[in-house]
């Protein structure tokens, strides 16, 4: 990333004093790129005297950061027993399946799908959070309505023979 290792020297620069730093230098840091550029790591490994290890540990543990790197929209599902009863792995699937739908049309789409733990809603299940706005009560249609409403250029699928919410003969 062209220009990126002045910005991430000074996102660092700003929390390296702080014994607890590594965290919000990290959230600062995907903020700014939508993932933890490689470049990143040699100055964050010195700075604040973790491993690569350590700082993958946090990365995967923490549902701020994305699994799938590189992507800035994502659409985290609620894995957890409540949601899960009520579909959400369901929805998971389901909705992995509209976005590769839409990429096979040539829909130029930048999301990626993944599960979350519990979120403590268990009453308002199935939720989904996307771009940290929570939705409740999630079905296959609604999910679908809101694809379409945040990612999905109606205009082109339309185009093409396409009206989201209608299904195909």
């Amino acid at each position: 990333m062209k220009g990126s290792n002045k910005i991430i020297d000074e996102i660092i620069e700003s929390h390296a004093s702080d014994p607890g730093g590594l965290i919000p230098t990290l959230l600062k840091i995907h903020e700014e790129f939508g993932c933890i550029p490689e470049e990143a790591y040699p100055v964050l490994l010195s700075k604040f005297a973790a491993t690569r290890i350590q700082i993958n540990k946090i990365l995967h543990f923490y549902d701020e950061f994305a699994s799938d790197f590189g992507n800035k929209n994502i659409i985290r599902i609620c894995g957890g027993f409540g949601c899960s009863e009520k579909g959400s792995l369901y929805l998971y699937e389901k909705m992995k399946q509209m976005i590769a739908e839409k990429k096979t049309i040539g829909t130029d789409i930048n999301v990626s799908v993944e599960t979350i733990p519990c979120q403590g809603l268990c009453g308002f299940g199935p939720i989904i959070v996307i771009n940290h706005q929570v939705y409740t009560r999630v079905t296959a249609e609604k999910a679908e309505k809101i694809l379409s409403d945040l990612f999905f250029d109606t205009m082109t699928l339309k185009n093409l023979g396409f009206v989201p919410g209608r299904k195909s003969r």
